[in-house]
C-alpha cells in the first residue's frame, strides 16, 4: 500500500507541476489597459451602498475634480431600517467625499428596501429614480457596478442602468468589479494563486480585486498621493471595516466591460468555477490528501498529531465562533490531516491483517 501511495503521489505531483506551469504562462499573457482621465466629465455614479462609490471610483472622481468636472452620486439602499445606522452610513459617505471636495460632488440618498430580491414595482421605482437623474443631469460618463454574481444589489443596479441607457450612444459607461466570485483560469489565473494562498495554514487572505477578465479591463493610473487619499476615504467607513478590507479594495480604480465571453461555470460553495479551474483546484487538494496518507504511512504518530489539530480546530470554532477557520486559516493542513486519518482507518479497520 505504501508503494501505491508513493506512485500515486509522484504522478499527482507531475500533473500539478505541469498544470501550475500552464497557469503561470496564462498569468504572463494577461494584459490590462491603463488610462488617466484627460478631460473633465459630468460623472453620474450609481452606488448600491454608501461605500461602493469610493471602491468604484474614488480615484476617478478625484481626478475629475482636479480637471474642473462635475459629479453626482446616487445611493440606492442602506440594507437597513435602523434610522441610527442609516444616518451613520450617510455621515461616513459625506465624510469620505470631504477629503476631495463635497461642493462639486453632489450626494443623493435613497433607501430602497431591496433585500435579496426585488419585485416588479420596486424595480420600476428604482429605474424611475435613476432615469430621472440621468435625464436631468445628462451625464457624459456613468459609473456603476459590474454584473458579476457577487452581490444581488450590484447586479440589479447594473441591469437597471443598462435598460435606461440602452439606446443612448452619447454616454460612456464604466463598470466596476467588486465582489467577484467567478474563478475562470483561462481569464484570470492570478485569482487561482490567491485561492490557493487562502488554503495555506495561518497565512492572511489578502486577495486584491482582479475582476473577471483582465483583457477587458481598464485600470486608472493613480499617483501615490491619489492612492493615499482613496485609502483614507475607505477608512472613513468605520461601520464597514470588516466588509471592505483595505487589502482588497485599497487599489487603483478598476473598470471592466461586461461582454466577457460566456464560459460554462459550476456554482459551488458560493463560488463559480470553470471546468479547468475546478480540475486545477481538485488536483491540488487530492495531492495534499494523498501526501497526508503518505506521511501517515512513514511517520509513527502522524495520525495522533492530525487528530490533535482537528480537535483543536473544532474547539477554536466552538469558542470563537469562527466558522471560516477550517478553510481560511488551516485549509490544506486540515486536508492533509484527513489524509493521515483516512490511511490509518483503511489500514487498521477496513483492510484486514494477514
Amino acid at each position: 500500500m505504501k508503494r501505491l501511495i508513493r506512485n500515486t503521489l509522484f504522478i499527482l505531483l507531475l500533473l500539478n507541476v505541469s498544470n501550475l506551469l500552464f497557469v503561470c504562462i496564462k498569468a504572463l499573457e494577461c494584459k490590462q489597459q491603463f488610462f488617466h482621465l484627460e478631460k473633465k466629465e459630468k460623472i453620474l455614479m450609481i452606488s448600491p451602498h454608501s461605500d461602493d462609490c469610493v471602491i468604484m471610483g474614488g480615484g476617478l472622481l478625484g481626478q475629475n475634480y482636479k480637471l474642473g468636472g462635475e459629479a453626482k452620486i446616487l445611493y440606492l439602499t442602506f440594507v437597513s431600517k435602523n434610522l441610527e445606522y442609516i444616518e451613520t452610513r450617510k455621515k461616513e459617505a459625506v465624510s469620505a467625499w470631504r477629503l476631495i471636495d463635497s461642493e462639486t460632488i453632489s450626494l443623493h440618498f435613497f433607501n430602497f428596501d431591496i433585500g435579496n430580491r426585488a419585485d416588479t414595482s420596486l424595480t420600476m421605482a428604482i429605474q424611475d429614480s435613476i432615469k430621472l437623474m440621468v435625464d436631468s443631469f445628462k451625464p457624459t460618463l456613468i459609473v456603476m457596478p459590474l454584473e458579476e454574481k457577487g452581490n444581488f444589489h450590484h447586479d440589479l443596479t447594473n441591469r437597471t442602468v443598462k435598460r435606461i441607457i440602452q439606446n443612448n450612444m452619447q454616454v460612456k459607461v464604466f463598470e466596476s468589479a467588486e465582489y467577484n466570485p467567478i474563478y475562470i483560469i483561462e481569464y484570470s489565473p492570478m485569482k487561482i494563486f490567491w485561492f490557493l494562498v487562502r488554503l495555506l495554514p495561518f497565512v492572511p487572505y489578502k486577495e486584491p480585486n482582479y475582476g473577471i477578465n483582465p483583457g477587458l479591463q481598464k485600470k486608472l493610473i493613480m499617483t501615490s498621493n491619489e492612492m493615499a487619499i482613496k485609502i483614507a476615504m475607505l477608512e472613513k467607513f468605520n461601520s464597514q471595516k470588516n466588509v471592505i478590507p483595505i487589502s482588497q479594495f485599497g487599489y487603483p480604480d478598476l473598470f471592466e466591460r461586461s461582454d466577457t465571453n460566456a464560459v460554462d461555470t459550476f456554482h459551488l460553495i458560493s463560488k463559480y468555477f470553470s471546468i479547468w479551474t475546478l480540475f486545477t483546484i481538485s488536483l491540488i487538494v487530492i495531492t495534499v490528501f494523498v501526501f497526508g496518507s503518505y506521511i501517515s504511512s512513514i511517520a509513527r504518530y502522524a495520525t495522533q498529531a492530525s487528530l490533535i489539530i482537528i480537535i483543536s480546530t473544532v474547539l477554536y470554532i466552538i469558542v470563537f465562533k469562527r466558522f471560516e477557520m477550517i478553510t481560511e486559516d488551516f485549509g490544506l493542513l486540515y486536508i492533509m490531516c484527513l489524509g493521515t486519518i483516512t490511511y490509518t482507518v483503511l489500514k487498521r479497520v477496513i483492510v484486514p491483517k494477514k
